[in-house]
């Protein structure tokens, strides 16, 4: 059966476990990209097209004695480089700040009882318990569920599908029912 593949129980995995599965596999989460340094989102600015023309045109008032329309035209270029560079990294910090604050937090079955973790630690094996409103943290197998609809919006199915609908329905492993989704309505209970 699916939980004897994943080595794992209807209660769950030990906290053990679960330690040595998140250290070898790494977190649930999505590879965020690096963060630019200041500098390089600096020298960012001087990469567009338009303002590589003005820097020519800058190039070529000076080749031809122009100061008056080169300083000018160079005072636009560093002003608008200024304000971007500005506008870009306060976005990119406020995007930090809040992907730091929406951490979301499941209940799994560890040790034998519920407990919250962050859902960057659910790992293969997990046993995740579901209820009204919850955030699927990852793919899995729906185990067990009572009035469980789900609202399909990033798979191929239908939408509004009822998952399961026979109260506590166990799916075996020759019907398991993959759950790919966002959110969740409707809903008493489910374990996946």
């Amino acid at each position: 059966d699916l939980l004897t593949a994943m080595a794992s129980t209807p209660k769950g995995l030990s906290g053990r476990v679960a330690a040595e599965r998140l250290s070898e596999i790494g977190p649930n989460a999505l590879e965020i990209s690096r963060q630019m340094t200041r500098l390089r989102l600096l020298t960012k600015q001087f990469t567009n097209p338009l303002v590589l023309i003005l820097l020519f045109a800058v190039a070529i008032s000076l080749y031809v004695g122009e100061w008056a329309d080169a300083s000018v035209i160079l005072a636009i270029v560093i002003g608008s480089a200024v304000i971007s560079f500005v506008q870009e990294y306060s976005a990119g910090n406020a995007v930090a700040k809040l992907r730091e604050r929406l951490r979301r937090r499941v209940t799994v079955l560890r040790d034998g009882g519920r407990q919250q973790i962050d859902h960057e630690e659910v790992v293969p094996g997990g046993v995740v318990v579901l209820s009204a409103g919850s955030l699927i943290p990852a793919d899995g197998v729906l185990i067990e569920a009572d009035d469980f609809f789900v609202n399909v919006r990033s798979t191929a199915q239908p939408p509004h599908l009822t998952k399961a609908p026979h109260h506590h329905h166990v799916v075996d492993s020759h019907r398991k029912t993959p759950i790919y989704i966002l959110s969740l309505r409707n809903i008493r209970h489910a374990i996946f």
